[in-house]
């Protein structure tokens, strides 16, 4: 007999897998409300982290979407074959963890780069921070987009660590397909969003300048902050 290779899965996955498997058998259709969080995790016997985790994935994919203080609804059929993960859908990684991952390592980032970098470093992030403020202003979203990532590998660079450099790259390259990149790409469709993403970044800029240890952590830990509320998180 032929062996398959066991599959080590988080429980939000299979909450996950419940819930498209319920919206594709006609349990809830468009337009209609999901049970509350809490019903859904005494339900399958998972805490509400795993639940939440669960939603996320689903809202990044816009298969459902929430509504504040009204609760969740189905914003779509979803259109994977039965049995695929919707984390595992061009290798990507779990979306959660992946915005985790960068909120931890972004901060280790600043610090070093507040202890390593040289003027040149500043100058060339300075520099991008200019023209993401030109990009967004002239309505230019996926210039401003790309010019976004740009400000992070220079921050990631202004260590002079390899490994940082590296870990950053990997972490980007996630946010930049997949669920990922059509959740950025949806919200930096405005000039009311892309500006509060710009004065984000422009706050990090200005406490790297300031050499202000911590108030720059402070402005990372905001900006993740921020990504993870317009997440509903």
């Amino acid at each position: 007999m032929s062996f398959e290779k066991i599959e080590i899965r988080k429980k939000s996955s299979y909450v996950v897998d419940q819930i498209l498997e319920a919206i594709k058998d006609g349990e809830y259709e468009i337009g209609s409300k999901l049970p509350a969080e809490r019903e859904i995790a005494e339900k399958m016997d998972v805490s509400r982290t795993s639940v939440r985790e669960a939603f996320i994935e689903l809202r990044l994919s816009d298969i459902i979407e929430s509504k504040t203080g009204d609760g969740t609804y189905v914003n779509k059929i979803p259109d994977a074959p039965n049995g695929e993960s919707l984390q595992s859908k061009g290798g990507e990684l779990n979306h959660f963890e992946v915005l985790t991952a960068r909120k931890e390592i972004e901060s280790c980032i600043a610090k070093q780069a507040l202890i390593n970098m040289n003027e040149e470093d500043l100058s060339k992030i300075k520099e991008k921070i200019g023209q993401m403020e030109e990009a967004y202003r002239d309505g230019n979203f996926q210039d401003y987009l790309e010019l976004q990532w740009n400000f992070h590998e220079l921050l990631a660079q202004a260590t002079h660590n390899e490994a940082f450099v590296i870990i950053s790259d990997f972490l980007l390259g996630q946010m930049k397909k997949g669920t990922w990149k059509k959740f950025n790409e949806k919200y930096h469709s405005s000039l009311d969003k892309t500006r509060k993403s710009f004065e984000d970044h422009y706050s990090i800029f200005v406490a790297l300048k300031n050499s202000d240890e911590d108030k720059l952590l402070e402005r990372i830990k905001k900006h993740f902050a921020n990504i993870r509320e317009r997440l509903d998180i």
